[in-house]
């Protein structure tokens, strides 16, 4: 049988980057980060979500997620960033550690972090049983204000929705692209729709956390991630939460993609006594399902 491969996903802006780092000091797997970044990420992909319909098995990236499934990576190049030069010899992070792990430890299961794989991931669930992948999520109102302050917006041209909605009629009626809250809130609904879905699907290879839940108790949280994944919790773990995680500050540089030491818990709790209460106006077009969560 193929090996498994492991899926840290779920939203941007929802810390599956700090969550495979944390995962990463385990010494079990190879860690492959954002494959699907459209940008940096491998050959073959047009979509910054590619979508794998679970109904009729059809996905116009399936080329690169068949690469992907056998480890046969081939990264794009980029000439995006100050180091011109060092991004085309290097292409991307991601590049990097796939050629680490075929060169030192291609025995070794993958781990792959990436939020973009959260509308495909059933691809590789389907395929082997042993795979398993982690969704973390995050409240919309927060997910909203973290995309503001990058000043991200999102492009529904590159995003298969057509395909989406002709699997989930039930998206139909509360699509909502105009404004700039409107789109993150509608592309939020679509994934966090098709998460729900995947869970259904595959209940025991899929896990579910909430990014404020992990924020608050991240050693359980942790705990939990590595019992699902099969690998010890370890001193190193907890090293890494007590660096990252525990500082006196709850602030955000402004402009900082990531930012890693800070309390991250009082903002966490802060935001789920707020429950839903500020996205009454936005209703129409989140789930009620994903609202459920947060009430």
């Amino acid at each position: 049988m193929h090996k498994s491969i492991q899926i840290i996903s779920g939203i941007h802006r929802s810390g599956t980057t700090f969550l495979g780092k944390l995962i990463n000091i385990n010494n079990d797997f190879s860690s492959i980060h954002e494959p699907l970044n459209n940008d940096v990420g491998v050959k073959n992909n047009d979509f910054w979500y590619p979508y794998y319909s679970i109904k009729n098995k059809h996905c116009s990236s399936e080329k690169a997620l068949m690469n992907i499934y056998n480890e046969n990576l081939e990264f794009k190049n980029t000439n995006k960033g100050k180091f011109d030069f060092s991004r085309k010899l290097l292409k991307s992070r991601g590049n990097i550690q796939f050629i680490t792990h075929k060169l030192f430890n291609p025995n070794k299961n993958i781990v792959y972090k990436d939020p973009f794989m959260s509308l495909c991931g059933h691809y590789f669930l389907e395929r082997n049983p042993k795979s398993k992948m982690v969704f973390l999520i995050r409240h919309p109102k927060s997910f909203y204000k973290s995309n503001l302050k990058m000043n991200w917006d999102f492009d529904f041209n590159l995003f298969p929705l057509e395909q989406i909605l002709i699997d989930y009629p039930v998206l139909k009626c509360n699509i909502h692209i105009g404004t700039y809250e409107e789109r993150l809130y509608t592309l939020y609904n679509i994934i966090y729709f098709n998460i729900l879905e995947i869970i259904k699907k595959f209940p025991y290879q899929t896990m579910f956390i909430r990014h404020e839940d992990f924020c608050i108790n991240p050693e359980v949280e942790t705990k939990k991630i590595c019992n699902f994944f099969n690998i010890d919790y370890s001193l190193n773990h907890q090293k890494f939460i007590d660096a990252n995680m525990k500082n006196v500050s709850s602030k955000i540089k402004s402009g900082k993609q990531f930012n890693f030491k800070r309390n991250s818990k009082l903002p966490a709790v802060d935001r789920l006594n707020k429950g839903v209460s500020d996205l009454v106006d936005f209703e129409h077009i989140i789930n009620e399902a994903v609202l459920d969560i947060y009430r």
